[in-house]
């Protein structure tokens, strides 16, 4: 992530991990998430100029750790 606020503070991988591990979020189909992220982006930018294209991609992966381990 590189959006920036007006302080210049980064919308940082930290923030992006807190917005997908609320329970909330990983309930909803991925059309949904992209909407509510993109709306979450601008929030945090609070009307700063965007600087940059932003490009989302979600992806869900239906396996466990431990299935993929087992292979």
């Amino acid at each position: 992530m590189e959006n920036l606020n007006h302080q210049q503070a980064l919308y940082a991988d930290s923030r992006l991990l807190v917005f997908f591990q609320r329970e909330e979020i990983t309930e909803i189909p991925l059309d949904q998430q992209l909407t509510l992220l993109s709306q979450d982006i601008r929030r945090f930018a609070a009307g700063a100029e965007q600087a940059d294209a932003i490009t989302m991609l979600l992806l869900r992966v239906n396996e466990t750790p431990a299935e993929v381990e087992a292979r």
